[in-house]
C-alpha cells in the first residue's frame, strides 16, 4: 500500500514538473520583455498553498489539469491604456515571443531528457520477434520468431513500441532491417489496416518471456523463483506454451528448460505434471480442434522456395507423421520438428486428394523456425478432434481425427462457427451427460459423454509472463547522439500521428487521456529513474505539439491571432477573439472529455 502511495506521488510530480517547465517558459520571457505578472498557479480552481513575492502571487490550485500564468493586461478592456507593463502594450514580436516561450521549453526538455535517461539507462521491450501471424504482412514478407529488427527504413529500432509505431500510422512499404543469425538481412513489408483496431498492422509481435514468480511456493526440485522457462519437450515457449491435459497425462514427466535470470546458460529439469479445476463452472470434455490441413504456404518474394515449398507441400494437404511419428495437433508438429532441429533430412507424411503421400528431403537447413512459419494450418474437415489422453473424452472411446457432427442433439456447423457453437452447448449443458454423435471413417458413432470441470497444469499457476526487455545504457557521448536521434524520431512520430488522425487512417478509439497518461506513468515509476524521464520527454514533445496548434485558448491559437494582427496592422476586435475562444474552449472540452471516456471504455470496461 506504502509503495503504491509512493509511486503515485511520483506520478502526479512527473506530470507537475512538466506543466512547471511549460509554465515557466511563459513567465521567463514575459518578465524578460518587461511584463508585470499577476499569478504563476500550477493547477486550476481553488488555491490550497500560495505565497506573494513583488508583484506575483505563486500558488499551488485544486485542480491538477494543468496550469497558467496570468500576466496584466492579456485581455484589452475597452478604454484602457498601457503603463508599459501590459501584454497587449508590448510588440507583436515580443508577445509572440511569451507565447511561444512554453513551447520552446518543452522542446528544451525533452532534448536534454533523453539523454540524460540514456546516460542512467532505460529498460525497453526487446525488438526481438516472438511470434508471426500466418497470412499476415509479416509472415508474407518471411519474417520468422527470433528475427531482431535493427532498422525500419533509415531509423534505428531500440523497442518494440518503434516497431508498431512505424507501422500503425502509414500503410507505405516498409524495409524492415533485420539480425538473423548474427547476419543482416532486409525485408519489405506492406502494414494492413485492421477495422477493429483502427490502425496499421503487419501481424508481428514482441517476444514474451516466461518467468516463475518469485513469490511462488512449492516449485519443484530443480527450479527456484524468479528462474526463466526456455522451453517445454524442447519447444521454445515463443513458438506457444503448450502444458495443459491435451499435452500431457496426470504423472507424466515434463521436460523443462530453464535457466537463472541473466543467464545464457540452461539446464533441463523434469516435473511431474500435475492438474486442478479451474472452477466449478468452465467445462470440458477433453478434445481439441484438430488443426493439421495446410491453409495456404508463405510465397516468397525471390526466387528460391520457403521450407515447405521445398519440401513439396501443397495447399490443402494434411500432415499425419513427420519422420516416422503419428500428428493430431500443431503442438505434435512443433515437437517433432524442434526434436529434428539442425538435422537435413526430412520426411513427411501426408494425405492429397484422398491419397496417402511420402515427402522428403535431404537439403532441408534444419531450422524449425523457418520451417513451421512457411506454412499456414487451418481446421480439417468439419470439426476434427484430438483427444487429451484420460479425458472424459478418450474413457467414452473418441479417437483422434472424429468429426463432430452433433451434440445434445444440436447439429454443429462446420469450421469455427461449429466449434464455437460445440462450446457454448457444452457450457450450456452444465455438467449433464448429453450424446454427441461422430464421423469416423465415414460412419457415424454415438457416444454418450459428461462435461468435467476443466483442468490447469498446476505449474502454469506459478508462472508470470512479461515482455523480453533489455535495458540500454550509453556512455554519455553517446547519449547525447541517441537522445537527440530519439527527440527527432519521437517528434516525426506525433505529427505523424496527429495527420493519421485527421485522415481518418487511425481510429479517434486509440487515443488515449489523463487516465491512459497515469495509468502508463504508474507502469513506468516501477522501471525506474530512466524510462520516467524517457517518458516524461516524450510527453513534454506531445505537450508541445498540442500546443502549438492554432485552437484558440491555446499557444497555437495566440500565435494565430497575433499573425493575423500583424497581417491586418491592427488587433482583432474584442468580440471575434471572445467568440474563437470560446469555440476554441468548448472543443478542448470536448476533446478531453472524449479521450476520457476511452479511457474509462479501455481500463474499466474491457472485455
Amino acid at each position: 500500500m506504502l509503495l503504491s502511495i509512493v509511486q503515485g506521488g511520483v506520478v502526479v510530480l512527473a506530470i507537475g514538473i512538466l506543466i512547471f517547465v511549460h509554465e515557466l517558459g511563459h513567465f521567463l520571457v514575459a518578465k524578460k520583455v518587461g511584463i508585470r505578472v499577476e499569478a504563476f498557479s500550477l493547477g486550476f480552481g481553488p488555491t490550497i498553498w500560495g505565497f506573494t513575492r513583488g508583484d506575483t502571487t505563486y500558488k499551488l490550485s485544486l485542480i491538477p489539469l494543468g496550469g497558467y500564468v496570468k500576466m496584466a493586461g492579456e485581455f484589452k478592456e475597452e478604454g484602457d491604456e498601457s503603463t508599459g507593463e501590459e501584454f497587449f502594450g508590448k510588440t507583436i514580436s515580443q508577445r509572440a515571443w511569451v507565447v511561444s516561450a512554453g513551447v520552446i521549453m518543452n522542446i528544451f526538455f525533452a532534448i536534454i531528457a533523453f539523454p540524460l535517461a540514456f546516460t542512467i539507462g532505460v529498460p525497453f521491450e526487446a525488438p526481438v520477434v516472438g511470434s508471426v501471424a500466418p497470412g499476415s504482412a509479416a509472415w508474407e514478407a518471411g519474417i520468422l520468431p527470433g528475427d531482431r529488427v535493427a532498422k525500419i527504413d533509415d531509423s534505428d529500432v531500440i523497442s518494440f513500441t518503434d516497431i508498431r509505431t512505424s507501422v500503425a500510422f502509414s500503410d507505405d512499404e516498409k524495409t524492415f532491417t533485420l539480425i538473423r543469425n548474427g547476419k543482416e538481412i532486409t525485408k519489405t513489408v506492406e502494414p494492413r489496416y485492421d477495422e477493429n483496431q483502427g490502425l496499421h498492422l503487419i501481424g508481428m509481435y514482441g517476444s514474451k518471456t516466461y518467468f516463475f514468480d518469485d513469490k511462488a511456493e512449492e516449485l519443484p526440485p530443480g527450479i527456484e523463483p524468479g528462474m526463466e522457462l526456455v522451453a517445454v519437450q524442447g519447444v521454445p515457449v515463443t513458438a506457444g506454451l503448450s502444458m495443459g491435459p491435451g499435452a500431457f497425462r496426470e504423472g507424466e514427466l515434463m521436460s523443462l528448460t530453464v535457466r537463472e535470470p541473466g543467464s545464457e546458460t540452461t539446464k533441463v529439469v523434469s516435473v511431474p505434471a500435475t492438474f486442478e479445476k479451474i472452477n466449478d463452472d468452465t467445462l470440458s470434455i477433453g478434445v481439441g480442434t484438430l488443426r493439421t490441413r495446410v491453409a495456404d504456404l508463405r510465397p516468397t518474394k525471390d526466387n528460391s522456395p520457403s521450407a515447405a515449398q521445398a519440401l513439396g507441400l501443397m495447399k490443402n494437404d494434411v500432415i499425419l507423421k513427420i519422420a516416422g511419428e503419428d500428428i493430431s495437433d500443431l503442438n505434435g508438429i512443433q515437437k517433432r520438428i524442434f526434436a529434428m532441429s539442425g538435422q537435413k533430412n526430412l520426411s513427411v507424411l501426408i494425405q492429397r486428394d484422398g491419397d496417402e503421400m511420402l515427402l522428403q528431403t535431404d537439403k532441408w537447413d534444419g531450422d524449425p523456425a523457418s520451417f513451421l512459419s512457411s506454412f499456414q494450418l487451418e481446421f480439417n474437415d468439419g470439426i476434427q478432434v484430438s483427444v487429451f489422453p484420460g479425458s472424459q473424452a478418450d474413457i467414452s472411446g473418441l479417437k483422434n481425427g472424429d468429426i463432430l457432427i452433433s451434440y445434445a442433439g444440436k447439429k454443429l456447423k462446420k469450421g469455427m462457427d461449429g466449434w464455437k457453437q460445440f462450446t457454448e452447448l457444452k457450457e450450456a449443458a452444465k455438467g449433464k451427460s448429453e450424446t454427441i454423435i461422430v464421423n469416423r471413417g465415414g460412419e457415424e458413432l454415438t457416444f454418450p459423454i459428461k462435461a468435467a470441470p476443466s483442468m490447469v497444469n498446476t505449474l502454469l499457476k506459478k508462472l508470470k509472463l512479461r515482455p523480453l526487455q533489455e535495458r540500454v545504457q550509453l556512455s554519455f557521448p553517446q547519449s547525447m547522439t541517441a537522445g537527440f536521434s530519439q527527440a527527432i524520431s519521437q517528434f516525426k512520430s506525433i505529427l505523424m500521428t496527429l495527420k493519421s488522425l485527421i485522415a481518418g487512417k487511425v481510429a479517434a478509439k486509440n487515443m488515449g487521456g489523463i487516465i491512459t497518461i497515469a495509468v502508463v506513468s504508474y507502469t513506468f515509476v516501477e522501471q525506474g529513474l530512466g524510462k520516467i524521464l524517457f517518458f516524461m520527454a516524450i510527453l513534454s514533445l506531445n505537450l508541445a505539439i498540442l500546443n502549438i496548434l492554432p485552437i484558440p485558448v491555446l499557444d497555437g491559437g495566440h500565435l494565430m491571432f497575433l499573425a493575423m494582427e500583424k497581417i491586418k496592422g491592427g488587433p482583432l476586435s474584442e468580440r471575434i477573439m471572445g467568440y474563437a475562444n470560446v469555440l476554441g474552449l468548448v472543443f478542448i472540452l470536448g476533446l478531453m472529455v472524449f479521450v476520457t471516456y476511452q479511457d474509462i471504455v479501455r481500463f474499466f470496461f474491457k472485455n
